[in-house]
């Protein structure tokens, strides 16, 4: 099959022909060191930098040096907290086109990238990549400090700072301050009066996806489905330990005994 067009072909020598009669001819400019070839001039230009190590753009602000001119803009704006890139359902803010593309697909609830395990569905394969390590088991970022192990080295750096003592996100409206980004977002609520009500119930809540999993309380939704067996659940929470007694796994350890268990 052709990787272009996604035409068949019976063998391999009618695909080559194929290649360099159709696509080829539409890709004149052929990197000298790989296969690669490109439409115009100036990409094998930018391209060939990948082979040489050439890096002419140079950051105004740090040492910093870029291959590509958009590559050095976007850095830079790290530096003046440049934000050109603005969200038109609400007041979401970025410094890439490709960050507020991937933004944009949770207003449109576009998740392209599902979970073949437990359906659970994502708008980045990135994020599909991390989530599959928690059903592997595999968590290669381990702490030096203690026997705290997980999937992502984001989570390895803030789980650092319940040893340092780290707390570099602060309250603008007082003295408060969190180890997360999204901790400080919770908190920034309770200086406003923005609260999620339930349309059936008293009960309020400081986040829309609080307000949704509640929901499910009324409507007995469970989403969540074992592949396993036929257990379903309200909450990915509530898979995730489910699935702990189909492999036997006991992540959670007494630190007197030698006592294991599923949950916390």
């Amino acid at each position: 099959t052709c990787s272009e067009c996604q035409v068949n072909f019976r063998t391999k020598q009618n695909l080559d022909a194929h290649r360099d009669n159709v696509h080829l001819k539409l890709r004149p400019f052929k990197c000298t060191i790989c296969e690669k070839s490109y439409k115009r001039s100036e990409h094998l230009k930018l391209h060939m930098r990948t082979h040489t190590g050439e890096k002419p753009y140079k950051c105004q602000y740090c040492p910093a040096m870029f291959a590509r001119q958009n590559a050095l803009a976007y850095h830079e704006r790290t530096h003046t907290g440049e934000k050109p890139y603005s969200c038109s359902i609400c007041e979401y803010t970025c410094r890439a086109q490709s960050h507020l593309s991937v933004h944009m697909r949770f207003h449109s609830k576009e998740r392209s990238y599902t979970c073949q395990l437990c359906s659970k569905a994502f708008t980045e394969n990135r994020n599909l990549q991390l989530h599959l390590l928690t059903h592997m088991g595999e968590k290669p970022y381990k702490c030096r400090e203690c026997d705290f192990c997980c999937t992502q080295l984001s989570n390895l750096k803030t789980h650092m700072r319940t040893h340092t003592g780290d707390k570099p996100y602060k309250c603008t409206e007082c003295s408060h301050s969190c180890t997360q980004k999204s901790n400080l977002k919770v908190h920034m609520l309770s200086h406003t009066d923005k609260r999620f009500p339930c349309s059936l119930c008293q009960k309020t809540f400081v986040r829309k996806g609080e307000l949704n999993i509640h929901m499910r309380t009324h409507t007995g939704e469970k989403p969540y489905k074992c592949s396993m067996c036929e257990q379903v659940f309200a909450q990915y929470s509530g898979l995730r330990n489910h699935y702990l007694l189909h492999t036997g796994e006991k992540p959670h350890e007494c630190s007197m005994c030698d006592e294991a268990f599923v949950q916390k």
